[in-house]
């Protein structure tokens, strides 16, 4: 009987821990915080002539601080220099040093507070034995700390970028230099401190030594001063980029503009800055285009820039771009790479011949009956057709009627995904493979007659419901069935259990079963349709179509 007990505790045990990681499995994850942030700010920007600057104009330029910061955009990313690595492994292991010396301090006082107190003999030799094993621990870590500090020196000097101390033409001698520990190119995202642009640093004075403090204790890690200079309605905004800790000078931007224009200032500014605060270096491309005759009639887009004649070599920032290549007569060829492991690359494009084909795409069964209207006819297939717009590629647009239920598409060897989307409103889709195309001229594919997303969404409500209400009659099936075991096992045994007792609560025991296995064998259904229904965003075969002899 005790044995029975345990078991159906074990049971309700493993019911509850399922129906918790059925919780955690279905729940909404959040998406986590990342470190890799460079948290930028600005101080208000000071006047050098506020004396001849009218009040209203005054209030307008201290917001081009403000204003600038609202220019970078949201998904702006730098790549982080050694200089600014080394910086914050500097501060990080000073920060370590002075709270080192502290604990030192404290142990050494307590060491020698030790004598003032009435111990004995032997317990005060036990307690000093232990303060000095304490202090002889806190020395060795500030001799690593000083050996990492002075290990980090070394690399600072083999591993400084020259860009940041020359601008000759050894630039990026040392960039691609690899550090066992710091990274030369660790990419971040840059956010604005306190995720307001009209959030400023603020410090009372800023000579001060606490200044910096007070910085890298904010965590900022890039922050934007500078000064004002009006001259009636005229005025030339100094703007300045310090990284931080080190208060490094990155970039110096002087703009002039109309200060009733505070917008346009700010603009021309961060977009001066723009280079300075992703502190992406350039990289030469160089394209070869095949064949080479037609290299006077190809022409290369470049994130929306276009090269109407490509020339011999393109420079363009480290990072992701996105190449397009075209030719008349010839195949448009794009390509998406992160140009950031090099300085010079250099790429060959393969142009492909354009020789199209003509196939004839058709459409079968209506949408639903509601479209049926007494303009509807039959098509070659005897497959009622409706109206609506066909695409494809994305580009070329064909509209579908019963008055024309065919549309001719070009292709070029190559599968085709083609979008349909009826007056209804119903969208499809349709992939057409290279193995057809070179089977037909003609083919046709079986539209959706319902709204994909709010089906997905109806079949997923269900398969939970039908899940809560299987995890739900578990703990009554296994409570009854358990009961019932118990009574039975008690009955055998002699205990005084009636059998019509042990009658009733089987009869329980098999209705919670046979209710939980029909709710178990309902979730499954349940789960196949919410599958099916999510393959319905793939897109459909399309068929050849089936002449009669």
């Amino acid at each position: 009987m005790k044995r029975q007990n345990i078991r159906f505790s074990l049971l309700f045990i493993i019911c509850a821990a399922f129906m918790l990681s059925a919780v955690f499995l279905f729940a909404e994850e959040k998406a986590a915080d990342t470190d890799e942030k460079w948290v930028l700010s600005a101080v208000p920007f000071t006047f050098a002539n506020s004396s001849n600057i009218d009040e209203s104009s005054a209030a307008v330029a201290k917001n081009i601080p403000s204003l600038i910061l609202e220019q970078i955009s949201s998904e702006s990313t730098r790549i982080e220099s050694v200089r600014e690595s080394l910086d914050q492994k500097f501060s990080s292991l000073r920060k370590e040093r002075q709270a080192l010396f502290l604990e030192l301090s404290k142990a050494e006082k307590t060491r020698d507070a030790l004598i003032l107190q009435n111990y004995s003999r032997r317990k005060y030799q036990k307690l000093l034995k232990k303060q000095a094993a304490e202090i002889e621990e806190i020395h060795k870590k500030i001799t690593a700390n000083l050996t990492e500090t002075s290990e980090n020196a070394v690399k600072a000097l083999d591993n400084t970028d020259s860009q940041e101390l020359s601008g000759q033409k050894n630039a990026f001698l040392n960039l691609f230099k690899k550090s066992k520990d710091i990274s030369s190119g660790s990419l971040k995202k840059i956010t604005l401190y306190g995720n307001d642009s009209a959030k400023l640093f603020s410090f009372e004075n800023k000579d001060s030594v606490e200044y910096e403090n007070k910085i890298v204790s904010e965590k900022i890690n890039g922050l934007l001063s500078g000064t004002i200079t009006a001259y009636g309605d005229y005025a030339a905004v100094t703007a300045e980029l310090r990284t931080y800790p080190g208060g490094t000078l990155c970039a110096s931007v002087t703009e002039v503009g109309l200060l009733s224009a505070p917008l346009q200032l700010a603009g021309n500014l961060s977009k001066a800055l723009t280079p300075a605060l992703s502190n992406k270096t350039p990289v030469e491309l160089n394209i070869k285009i095949m064949p080479e005759e037609i290299k006077d009639i190809a022409t290369v887009n470049i994130d929306g820039i276009v090269f109407q004649q490509i020339p011999d070599s393109i420079i363009a920032d480290s990072g992701s771009h996105t190449l397009t290549f075209e030719a008349e007569g010839y195949r448009r060829s794009s390509v998406t790479y992160s140009f950031t492991e090099k300085k010079h690359y250099s790429l060959t494009v393969n142009m492909q011949e354009y020789n199209p084909k003509k196939i004839s795409f058709q459409l079968m069964h209506p949408l639903n009956s509601s479209d049926k209207t007494s303009a509807n006819r039959k098509s070659k297939n005897n497959e009622e057709v409706y109206t609506g717009v066909l695409s494809t590629d994305a580009i070329n647009s064909f509209s579908l009627s019963p008055l024309k239920d065919e549309a001719d598409i070009l292709v070029d060897g190559k599968p085709v995904i083609a979008h349909f989307k009826s007056e209804a409103g119903y969208s499809s889709f349709f992939y057409i493979p290279v193995e057809l195309l070179e089977k037909t001229d003609t083919v046709t594919a079986k539209p959706l007659n319902y709204d994909v997303s709010e089906n997905i969404e109806k079949r997923r409500r269900m398969m939970y419901t039908a899940y809560s209400a299987f995890i739900i009659s578990l703990p009554f099936s296994f409570y009854y069935y358990g009961t019932y075991v118990n009574k039975l096992n008690g009955n055998i045994a002699g205990s005084p259990v009636a059998a019509d007792d042990v009658n009733a609560w089987r009869n329980k025991a098999m209705t919670s079963v046979c209710i939980s296995t029909s709710l178990g064998i309902l979730f499954g259904i349940e789960l196949v349709r919410y599958l099916h229904s999510t393959n319905a965003v793939l897109p459909r075969n399309a068929k050849a179509v089936k002449t009669k002899p």
